[in-house]
């Protein structure tokens, strides 16, 4: 036998198909008070046995059977057994209360059957509107046997965890089921870990990053050697009074160039223009009025010195 592989002794064997018989008779007993009258407690006790059979029938042949040891693991027996531990608790505990229900006895006047398979039976009762749960003797001892049954079964299921529980623990000790190991083991009892090779990649040469030059500063020339900068004024020459009256000559537009990083030079002062004589100043004349011309001052006497 494999090492992974919990022997059981004949004794927990039996109670395996114990545990398998038991449940068979709750299924018995619960499914026929369902076929006259369904109850929720009842129904937990059928899913609860057929829970059970696929259990054992799991511990049993993953054991028992060479061919299919690799698909045991004591550690999924230990839960499983803990798992119907606690559902044949709940399910013979709520069928024990369930029947405590069922403590006022009654009479009913007929009965009949409609053929279904579950809930089929309806009774009359005088001057009864209600519907209510009736249960008959029969129905009440077979509700009382499948929850004693049932607490049966839970206790066989409290011996075979304890005992998996206790042999488990014994065998970490000792070296054996380790978690997480591989369930099959090889000729010899050990297995042998494998290791997957992976395909080479070729490594491509890591190309150097370029490094970035350091940008010299520009040699600027020293100081002196600069061009003279140019005035933003031009000398125009002096005005001379028109001859002849002729439109004003079109207005230059000089470019003025942008200023320059260069040390600032001094520059002659702009010569004065002479004043130009404005003609005199002539009002429009307006629709109804007459014009007037402006009032002219005489010139100032100039006086000379004898």
């Amino acid at each position: 036998m494999s090492e992974h592989v919990l022997k059981t002794p004949a004794w927990v064997f039996a109670v395996r198909i114990a545990q398998v018989l038991g449940s068979l008779i709750v299924l018995g007993l619960s499914a026929s008070i369902i076929h006259d009258l369904y109850l929720d407690e009842l129904g937990l006790a059928i899913a609860v046995s057929i829970i059970t059979w696929i259990v054992v029938a799991y511990a049993l042949s993953t054991e028992k059977v060479s061919a299919w040891h690799v698909g045991y693991h004591v550690l999924a027996v230990v839960v499983l057994d803990g798992f119907m531990l606690v559902m044949w608790l709940a399910a013979w505990a709520a069928v024990a209360a369930r029947r405590a229900t069922f403590r006022i006895p009654t009479s009913v006047s007929e009965c009949f059957d409609n053929g279904d398979l579950v809930n089929s039976k309806s009774c009359m009762r005088k001057r009864d509107i209600f519907r209510r749960d009736i249960l008959f003797k029969k129905g009440q001892a077979q509700m009382s046997a499948a929850a004693g049954i049932g607490a049966l079964v839970w206790l066989l299921f409290i011996v075979t965890f304890v005992w998996t529980m206790v042999n488990f623990l014994r065998g970490r000790k000792d070296g054996r089921f380790p978690i997480g190991a591989p369930s099959s083991a090889g000729a010899g009892g050990s297995a042998e870990p494998k290791v997957e090779q992976q395909p080479m990649v070729p490594q491509q040469p890591v190309q150097p990053m370029p490094q970035p030059q350091a940008t010299q500063p520009q040699q600027q020339p020293p100081y002196g050697q600069y061009p003279p900068a140019q005035s933003p004024y031009q000398q125009q020459p002096p005005y001379s009074p028109p001859q002849t009256q002729s439109p004003p000559p079109p207005e230059q537009q000089y470019a003025q160039p942008y200023p320059q990083p260069y040390p600032q030079q001094q520059q002659p002062p702009p010569q004065p223009y002479p004043q130009q004589q404005q003609p005199p100043y002539q009002q429009p004349e307006l629709h109804g009025q007459n014009y007037v011309p402006p009032a002219a001052s005489p010139p100032p006497q100039q006086y000379h010195q004898q």
